[in-house]
C-alpha cells in the first residue's frame, strides 16, 4: 500500500477506483500500477494535505517501507491528442516551425511539466525546432 498525500484544491477530483501510477525514488526507471482503496476524510495538519491509500495491483518485487515516491493519479484521458515537449514551447505560446522565420502561436490545452497538448496553430506534420533563445 502507498500513503499519498493529495492537496486541497486536487482532492475533490479523487474517487476510490481510480488507477494511479507510481514510481518509487528507488526505483525510478519503473512505472508501477496501483487503484485507490481508501480516502481518509480528515485534513491532515502535519502534512497539510488529505490522505489516500493506493493499493499495487501486483505484488511488489521487493518489500521496501518508507520510500519516497511520485504518484499520479489518473482523473481523465484523451486519446488520439497532439504533443509536443514542454521545452518547445515559448512563454508565449509560440514554437519555431522548420522553414519559418517567425515563430508560431498555437492554442494549448493541458500543460505537465515534459509535455503540452496543442488544441490548434500546428498539425502533426510540422515540424518543430528548439526554441532560438
Amino acid at each position: 500500500i502507498a500513503r499519498l498525500n493529495v492537496d486541497e484544491n486536487s482532492i475533490s477530483k479523487v474517487k476510490v477506483g481510480q488507477v494511479v501510477k507510481i514510481r518509487l525514488n528507488v526505483t525510478k526507471d519503473k512505472v508501477i500500477d496501483a487503484t485507490i482503496t481508501e480516502i481518509y476524510p480528515m485534513f491532515d495538519e502535519a502534512s497539510q494535505s488529505f490522505i489516500c491509500e493506493a493499493r499495487f495491483v501486483a505484488p511488489s518485487e521487493f518489500d521496501i517501507i518508507g520510500t519516497q515516491l511520485e504518484a499520479n493519479i489518473v482523473i481523465g484521458e484523451k486519446k488520439g491528442v497532439l504533443l509536443i515537449p514542454r521545452s518547445y514551447l515559448s512563454f508565449t505560446n509560440t514554437v519555431q516551425v522548420k522553414g519559418e522565420e517567425e515563430p508560431r502561436a498555437i492554442q494549448v490545452g493541458i500543460k505537465s511539466t515534459e509535455w503540452v497538448e496543442v488544441l490548434g496553430g500546428i498539425t502533426a506534420e510540422d515540424v518543430l525546432t528548439p526554441l532560438k533563445k
